[in-house]
């Protein structure tokens, strides 16, 4: 044998394992069939050896067959004959096959698919004693839903299993633009799922509601609940409550303009001196008086007096440090009318498919979240806000519960609430608004 007609060429068989396999160019295909014999235990009648879309003869020589050094062949083990058809004249090979045909059809029929809809798969297992019963032992919940007839869960289970089959389908071929992309989608969601479950586990706290900071004021002997931001600008306070508060008299019309943060308001006007009670001190404030007659916090006090007097917002005290005075921040029961109580905790989170309006709120709260207090601050200015985060859904059959109001989601709720806005108000808002964000925080500004 001479070295130069000697080569090495890759194997790959139908499990997907690789043989390097020394091949002389001068020797026959049939040669080389029977060290892949001795190679895979796969006899040399058996073998089909394709190269390049095309199967080699056994006859051949291998420099005949183009193969070169560091070329893949592929190897496949050829699959017996039936031979009942061995045995079928040529003639009537046509006729056997439709007799084969006629024969199948009733057994294809029999074993049709059951997840095509509802009422065929509960046929199906009602028709199969063994398999319901075999069913209800591996998951009782799914066997429960077929003898109850439960078609909402059952739709889903269907829509479950047909994106399963899809999924698999696509992962036949690889380099599917599609499957490349479902796959990709298929990832991203299982990340979120795990980092959701990790924030579950380790920080249970985030699911919690948070409430924002507010004091205590007096302004001409009005109380006022006074939302503390540290991210507005400037003072601002409603037409309303400054109307109420005796200091529209005092409103410089040129000083008017537009706020912007989340949505606009119009700026009527500016109050240059008002006297505010802090505690037990008294202070200057200047004020920018916005037409908004729909907002519910009505007075935000804003960078402009924090810094002026160098104002701690003590978040291991709660309370407001300014000057001599420590004001308490309120408690979420003394915000009754700004925040609202329709509901004690967020709705649960739930992924973003069709089926999400049926699940029941109730059942899937983890036991660890809570209503509790916050370090963060917001604004209407300041777009880093975090808005409250609702706890996930636990693999579970969705219930039949339907919602009667316009879900809406809880992004655009809790960023209408940062606002001030009470959850029922931020629903009205959007509902109004048609689930615009922009145009919801423009109502609640009265534009």
């Amino acid at each position: 044998m001479n070295n130069d007609s000697l080569i090495e060429i890759t194997v790959v068989d139908e499990n997907e394992q690789i043989y390097q396999v020394p091949v002389d160019l001068t020797g026959s295909v049939e040669q080389f069939q029977r060290v892949l014999e001795f190679e895979t235990t796969i006899i040399v009648k058996d073998q089909i050896l394709l190269h390049e879309g095309k199967e080699l003869e056994s006859s051949k020589i291998v420099s005949q067959c183009n193969i070169k050094q560091g070329d893949l062949i592929f190897l496949r083990k050829r699959r017996p004959v039936n031979p009942a058809q061995q045995q079928v004249a040529p003639g009537h090979q046509q006729q056997f096959q439709q007799q084969q045909q006629q024969q199948r059809r009733p057994q294809q029929q029999q074993q049709q698919d059951p997840f095509t809809d509802p009422k065929t798969l509960i046929n199906y297992f009602k028709n199969n004693p063994t398999a319901l019963e075999d069913l209800a032992n591996k998951n009782p919940q799914f066997a429960d839903a077929i003898l109850t007839e439960n078609e909402e869960v059952l739709t889903l289970f269907i829509e479950s299993v047909r994106k399963q089959r899809r999924m698999a389908e696509l992962a036949a071929d690889p380099l599917n633009e599609e499957g490349q992309r479902l796959l990709y989608e298929e990832i991203q969601r299982e990340n979120i799922e795990q980092n959701m479950h990790h924030a579950i586990e380790h920080t249970p706290e985030v699911f919690g509601r948070v409430i924002m900071l507010y004091i205590d004021t007096t302004i001409n002997n009005i109380p006022i609940k006074t939302f503390v931001d540290t991210g507005a600008q400037q003072s601002i306070m409603t037409a309303k409550c400054a109307e109420r508060c005796g200091l529209m008299r005092l409103l410089d019309k040129r000083f008017h303009g537009v706020a912007k943060g989340v949505g606009t308001a119009k700026i009527l006007g500016r109050v240059h001196a008002a006297n505010i009670k802090i505690g037990n001190s008294n202070f200057s404030i200047a004020l920018s008086i916005l037409d908004n007659p729909s907002q519910d916090t009505e007075f935000i006090l804003g960078l402009d007096m924090l810094k002026r007097h160098q104002c701690l917002v003590n978040l291991k005290k709660d309370c407001l440090e300014i000057g001599e005075e420590h004001v308490p921040f309120l408690a979420e029961k003394d915000l009754k009318e700004i925040l609202g109580f329709d509901e004690a905790l967020p709705e649960n989170y739930t992924p973003p498919t069709n089926e999400n309006n049926n699940n029941n709120n109730n059942n899937n709260r983890p036991s660890s979240t809570s209503s509790t207090s916050s370090t963060s601050n917001s604004s209407p200015t300041n777009t880093n806000t975090r808005n409250p985060v609702a706890a996930p859904t636990i693999a579970s059959p969705p219930s039949a519960q339907t919602q009667a109001t316009p879900t809406f989601p809880e992004e655009s709720i809790g960023m209408l609430m940062s606002l001030g806005a009470s959850r029922q108000k931020a629903i009205q808002l959007l509902t109004r608004a048609r689930g615009n964000v922009d145009q919801a925080a423009s109502l609640f500004f009265g534009m």
